[in-house]
């Protein structure tokens, strides 16, 4: 159960900053959030 609690964790954080969406002008969710001022 342990490693796939971190799978998912890692996957987690590739999902929320890693992973390039085209509707965000092809950013990554936190490439954009930091853009808007919204994140450090």
């Amino acid at each position: 159960m342990g490693r796939f609690i971190e799978a998912l964790c890692d996957y987690i954080e590739w999902y929320n900053k890693d992973r390039i969406k085209l509707s965000l002008g092809g950013m990554s969710p936190a490439q954009y959030r930091r853009s808007l001022g919204l994140a450090a």
